[in-house]
């Protein structure tokens, strides 16, 4: 867990870093704001599951910076942006260290004095009159480069190509040996991109009793995931998606022993996060027996924070409030706390959802808890290409849908200046001598573009555009991939990647 954290630590922080950079130089994508804080929120949740306290106050120090700065649309001091630069380079260093250990040198409360003292500095010379924002754009940093371990899932993937490639070339025992090692390879990495939920998910159990301790509460965390497993991407996003709803649903709904007692509730709460598959979905509820929602205060804090107007939440619905907590910056608390307050919490699961194409929604009572439904769809191997006959090709290729066609009569009608790209010659293949029934001469020209470059074909049919189904998933750096078009293997390329490869033995390899 320590090693994970750390690793994802690193990850976020390099993340808020570059998100941070680009809102003060007025440059950053639409998302950065709520990416960046987001990730801040995470990091702090994290934290708090590996009991890392120092960490936990620097991450509450550094969101209040990003929500000052945010409230002033990051035109800020350079002290502030010197800040945010030191407490993230802090954050960072204490990430390292073992659970409970001391760091000589590192003067914790006078950093987090030393952070108020500058919003506090701000503040007061913005009552006065003066202002010193940064006048100009920041020079840009120096991206932060993570050295991150080979990935070992595309590493099997291109070996994998490697082998169908040389299955081609071959004759007799040695071809349906290829062949076979492509079969394992695929296998081994089907395996590695389905991850075991229950592995994933299952450091929340003991985070889920710790952090309600620590509240002063008694809650625990019924994980029903049975052997259901999921891409890391979708494993990954229901991880973090959990963090949030378990942080929320401890802090706002489970109520103290006290309130529970005189509720005739047992003294724990419960929260049960069961997981299922349903179609091409995986579906993850979130359900626990806390107070549940209050309508009514979820419309005076609705019209307070300008979310809604009074009108808007005397006829709003359930629904409609349910909606209402999901926004940004929303929230029922009066103040923040290091769990939640901040609105950020549901906000970010919406957003780790609805990025993977899925969606999320709440119910709840008053008195019977809340609800969080999940829904992410399955990572699709399913995509749509143009498939084309090269000229006494040992297998049909394919070519991606971001890639345009313009075909043209005969064999040399192309376009001045266009390169010519013979696949057979630099992916080292021999010409098909077995199949008489395709096509061995070209007939047409097919110049394919993207946004960067153009690249000509000489082709025997004119392409189709056809379904697909990704057998072994390789790195879009990489120049080829095998794919499957109505139950037949074909090569699916990647021109640009696969021109740069020099046309050497081996060369597809390095």
């Amino acid at each position: 867990m320590l090693s994970r954290f750390r690793a994802l630590a690193r990850a976020r922080l390099a993340r808020i870093e570059a998100r941070w950079s680009s809102l003060l130089r007025g440059d950053a994508e639409p998302e950065a704001e709520s990416e960046m804080l987001r990730d801040a929120h995470t990091l702090k949740g994290d934290a708090r599951l590996v009991n890392f306290d120092d960490v936990l106050l620097l991450c509450d120090k550094l969101e209040d910076l990003l929500m000052f700065a945010s409230e002033r649309r990051y035109l800020v001091s350079s002290q502030i942006d010197i800040t945010v630069s030191m407490t993230l380079q802090f954050i960072g260093l204490l990430a390292r260290k073992q659970a409970g250990m001391e760091l000589a040198g590192i003067d914790l409360e006078g950093l987090a004095s030393q952070v108020e003292e500058a919003m506090a500095s701000a503040v007061k010379k913005e009552r006065a009159g003066v202002t010193d924002p940064i006048a100009r754009p920041l020079a840009a940093r120096p991206a932060t480069v993570e050295r991150v371990c080979p990935d070992t899932r595309l590493r099997l993937a291109a070996s994998a190509t490697t082998a169908y490639l040389e299955h081609l070339n071959a004759f007799g025992a040695s071809r349906r040996r290829l062949y076979a090692l492509w079969s394992s390879l695929c296998r081994e990495v089907a395996s590695l991109e389905a991850t075991p939920l229950a592995a994933v998910l299952e450091r929340h159990v003991a985070g889920t009793r710790e952090l309600a301790s620590k509240l002063g509460k008694r809650a625990e965390l019924r994980l029903d995931v049975a052997d259901l497993r999921a891409s890391a991407e979708v494993a990954e996003a229901l991880d973090v998606a959990l963090l949030h709803a378990l942080r929320n649903a401890i802090d706002h709904g489970i109520e103290a022993a006290g309130a529970r007692a005189a509720a005739g509730k047992p003294a724990t709460g419960v929260i049960v996060a069961a997981a299922r598959l349903v179609g091409d979905a995986i579906e993850l509820r979130v359900e626990d027996d806390g107070q549940g929602l209050d309508p009514e205060e979820i419309r005076t804090k609705a019209v307070a924070s300008g979310a809604m107007t009074s009108a808007e939440a005397a006829r709003a619905g359930e629904r409609q409030l349910c909606e209402v907590v999901f926004r940004t910056g929303f929230s029922t608390r009066a103040e923040a706390t290091d769990v939640s307050g901040r609105g950020v919490g549901l906000h970010a699961v919406k957003k780790i959802v609805e990025g993977l194409g899925g969606s999320v929604a709440l119910d709840g009572q008053v008195g019977r808890g809340v609800a969080l439904n999940l829904r992410v769809p399955r990572a699709s191997r399913q995509i749509e290409v143009h498939r084309v006959s090269l000229p006494r090709a040992p297998v049909p290729f394919a070519l991606p849908t971001t890639w345009r066609l313009d075909a043209r009569e005969g064999p040399d009608a192309r376009l001045p200046g266009v390169p010519l790209l013979d696949p057979l010659r630099l992916l080292e293949l021999s010409p098909d001598g077995q199949g008489e029934g395709r096509a061995s001469s070209a007939r047409h020209t097919i110049h394919t573009a993207d946004q960067r470059e153009a690249i000509a074909l000489r082709v025997a049919e004119l392409p189709d555009r056809r379904s697909a189904q990704r057998m072994c998933p390789t790195s879009e750096s990489y120049p080829v991939e095998v794919v499957s078009i109505e139950g037949e293997e074909a090569i699916l390329l990647r021109p640009d990647q696969l021109r740069r490869r020099p046309a050497e033995p081996g060369a597809l390899h390095e």
